[in-house]
């Protein structure tokens, strides 16, 4: 058997079909059937017309093989190796084989596209995507330049060329930045895109906006001038005016009732050098008809007998500020319990016994109202307090005035003789009466077991 063929190397476009004839000659003395087949790269778009001829001795019969490679990006361009095989069915180790190649013409098919064609924002910075798409079956490559008038942008393509292999996508950023911002209308500027495509004689241009909004629109801009007006216009005004109260002749604890319910702050000062009777108000300063601003200090001035000493105003006070009131003034702090009071900051004094205005001996326990929120428990407060005095009370009392207090009493009670204090009644406390504590301590109560 022998095998030919006149040509065995075609060119062809993508889409475009030629043919390779291959002539088999019989060299043989009986008749034999030969089997066609295709094989190598180009064997992916050709086709053995011909798989199969039944030749007797001495003669010859052509095959015709078909390529035609597809018009999309597989096959590549270039060169595609074949090789066609022709077997006896007789003698199957008798093979001939013809060699060749199909090399494939390039076709350049690529655009460009650009995401977005439009930006908005009050931002410098923003960014576009150009994406090359390569529908060829070559390697294609293109330059990315852009064009922009004037200078109030700054404009970048990262990479500055763009590849694609056959079938795939390259892709580029173009970055740009406002060269300032303003406030007022929003900005417009365009650019334009040009990409430069294999094969093209000219550039793919694709038109640009950018809508720079400004940092501040116009309508905020006159809203903040009239909001900053109108703070200076409040700023500069004057405060509210009120009279001083006529006080003279009150309580103390009337007068400064009065004083704080009219808008004043009051300062109670004792004056010892008065004749008339203690706890009396005698003066404020300012006097009183003076116009003052609201929340103002006044001093109330109130007689005060030698020994004895003027309950301040506390109220308003935290328990820890109106404790140093109390002990400034020569009081002590006696208990202290809690109210719903949701006017005024929790923790806060609302009360105090005696009102404030009131003499009362060097010494004297004052007891304060706090306020807690109206969710049932306040949160715990921070101030301390005061162990009040439990001595002669019975058990029962003794603890009630302990929770009235904040604090607890201990499941234990210690017991000991007493010849003064009557059976099961408080001798005395650890910590003792008097003894400024932390909230929520325990207080253990020492109970008289009677007389020996």
């Amino acid at each position: 058997m022998a095998v030919r063929a006149p040509a065995t190397r075609l060119t062809l476009s993508p889409g475009e079909s030629g043919t390779v004839e291959i002539l088999v000659r019989h060299g043989g003395n009986e008749v034999e059937q030969f089997t066609v087949a295709l094989s190598g790269p180009a064997a992916a778009f050709g086709t053995v017309l011909t798989e199969s001829v039944r030749l007797y001795p001495g003669t010859d019969a052509p095959v015709t093989v078909r390529f035609t490679p597809r018009a999309s990006p597989a096959p590549l361009a270039g060169a595609h190796e074949y090789a066609c095989r022709v077997a006896s069915s007789l003698h199957p180790e008798v093979v001939r084989r013809v060699d060749g190649v199909i090399t494939v013409r390039p076709v350049v098919d690529a655009a460009v596209e650009v995401h977005p064609e439009e930006t908005r924002g009050r931002g410098k910075s923003f960014t576009h995507t150009v994406t090359l798409r390569n529908l060829g079956n070559a390697p294609v490559q293109s330059p990315i330049v852009v064009h922009q008038p004037g200078d109030l942008l700054r404009l970048a393509v990262e990479p500055p060329s763009v590849r694609a292999a056959p079938g795939d996508e390259g892709r580029a950023l173009l970055r740009g930045s406002a060269t300032r911002r303003w406030i007022g209308s929003p900005q417009v500027h365009t650019f334009d895109l040009a990409a430069t495509l294999p094969g093209s004689t000219g550039s793919a241009v694709r038109p640009l906006r950018r809508v720079q909004k400004p940092v501040f629109p116009r309508w905020l801009l006159v809203l903040v001038l009239v909001l900053v007006a109108a703070i200076v216009v409040l700023l500069n005004r004057p405060g509210e005016k009120i009279k001083v109260l006529e006080v003279t002749g009150q309580t103390g604890a009337a007068a400064e009732q009065a004083l704080r319910d009219s808008g004043l702050v009051v300062t109670i000062q004792p004056d010892r050098e008065s004749k008339e009777a203690a706890g009396t108000a005698l003066r404020t300063d300012p006097v009183a008809g003076t116009g003052v601003e609201r929340d103002s200090g006044v001093t109330l001035f109130v007689a005060a007998p030698s020994g004895q000493v003027i309950v301040p105003a506390v109220i308003g006070l935290s328990g820890k500020e109106a404790t140093q009131a109390l002990t400034k003034a020569g009081l002590q702090l006696g208990a202290v319990s809690r109210r719903v009071d949701d006017t005024v900051k929790a923790g806060s004094v609302v009360a105090s016994s005696p009102d404030a205005g009131t003499p009362v001996p060097e010494g004297f326990q004052v007891a304060l109202v706090l306020a807690k929120g109206s969710g049932g428990a306040s949160s715990p407060p921070t101030e301390p307090v005061v162990v009040p005095d439990l001595a002669g009370k019975t058990v029962d009392d003794a603890v009630a005035a302990l929770r009235q207090a904040g604090l607890k009493a201990a499941d234990r009670l210690a017991r000991q003789s007493s010849q003064d204090v009557p059976k099961d009644s408080v001798v005395s406390s650890d910590p003792r009466a008097g003894q400024q504590v932390g909230p929520g301590s325990t207080v253990v109560l020492t109970v008289s077991s009677g007389p020996r």
